[in-house]
């Protein structure tokens, strides 16, 4: 599915906007695909179910996809991803590739890649304004900008109802570039939650202007 460049292809979900039900998404690729608002490529909203195999989405860099989650926009709904790519994505907003909100949103990734995505506010990756079970495996994070926090990933509350972790990384990694700040503080995560970190997570050359180079809890 391809957009042009500089040009919002809807209000929100500039590819797909999947209102409720449940959807298979297979080997799918999104190209320059914007939304003025919400999801540039992807809206999930009302309780939608998506599982989702082989997903590509890619931008221009410096070209604006959307406001809020350029690749994937999740509003109380869940999203099971596995095997994906966001790469080149930019928002004027928070989480330039996803953006997850509402208390029972839900978000597993596995095997998916985010490279050089970029948000003028917080977010680089992946901005969690709310959700449950958010689970991150096997993921590669690789030179991904916020002006303001979380170089590759934001969390600002998550809601736990089993009494477990709020989120959960297992066997990721998180690059930079020497000498380049990530974001002012969190060059790769800052969170407002607990984390836990499984497997061999690493982390290389994080920077981050003010503090937290690789890792900021608040």
């Amino acid at each position: 599915i391809a957009g042009t460049a500089g040009v919002d292809e809807a209000p929100q979900g500039g590819g797909l906007d999947l209102k409720g039900g449940s959807h298979i998404i297979s080997d799918v690729t999104f190209t320059d695909v914007a939304a003025d608002n919400n999801g540039g490529a992807i809206y999930l909203r009302s309780s939608a179910v998506a599982d989702i195999d082989g997903l590509t989405v890619e931008g221009t860099d410096g070209t604006l996809e959307a406001k809020y989650g350029a690749g994937l926009y999740i509003d109380e709904s869940t999203a099971d991803i596995t095997t994906a790519s966001f790469t080149d994505l930019n928002t004027n907003d928070h989480g330039a590739a996803i953006y997850v909100t509402h208390a029972s949103s839900s978000l597993a990734l596995t095997d998916a890649n985010f490279v050089s995505n970029a948000t003028t506010k917080r977010g680089g990756a992946i901005y969690i304004a709310n959700g449950i079970d958010i689970t991150i495996t096997d993921g590669m994070f690789q030179n991904n900008l916020a002006a303001e926090r979380g170089g590759a990933i934001y969390v600002s509350a998550l809601t736990t109802t089993d009494g477990g972790d709020d989120l959960v990384i297992d066997g990721s990694t998180f690059t930079g570039t020497v000498g380049v700040p990530l974001s002012d503080r969190g060059g790769f995560i800052f969170a407002n939650t607990s984390l836990t970190l499984l497997g061999d997570a690493s982390f290389t050359s994080g920077e981050a202007t003010t503090k937290g180079g690789a890792i900021e809890l608040n």
